[in-house]
């Protein structure tokens, strides 16, 4: 049974950074929700090629809940690429996910 793997998780430093990271693109898809047409990408200056597609407009609430629980989900599952340009990659993935 010694097989199950126990999640790496992030040091103090680490969610600090996402954190101020997260709020960032927060500020960034909260600006870009003004004029954003649902289903057509989306994109936020943090990251060059990440992309999200949303099927309608989230309002202010629905960013911030998904930005908070993004950092809960960060502290047991670190992302690979702790950049600014790797985790704001990641947490567009997750709003993806988790908003539909």
């Amino acid at each position: 049974p010694g097989s199950r793997k126990r999640p790496v998780e992030a040091g103090a430093d680490v969610l600090h950074d996402v954190d101020a990271v997260t709020q960032r693109v927060a500020s960034s898809l909260l600006k870009s929700m003004r004029t954003y047409i649902p289903g057509s990408r989306l994109c936020v200056p943090q990251t060059k090629d990440a992309t999200v597609v949303l099927s309608r407009k989230m309002a202010p609430a629905d960013v911030r809940r998904l930005r908070l629980s993004y950092v809960r989900w960060v502290a047991g599952h670190p992302p690979a690429n702790a950049t600014e340009a790797g985790v704001a990659a990641s947490f567009l993935e997750y709003v993806g996910a988790q908003f539909r």
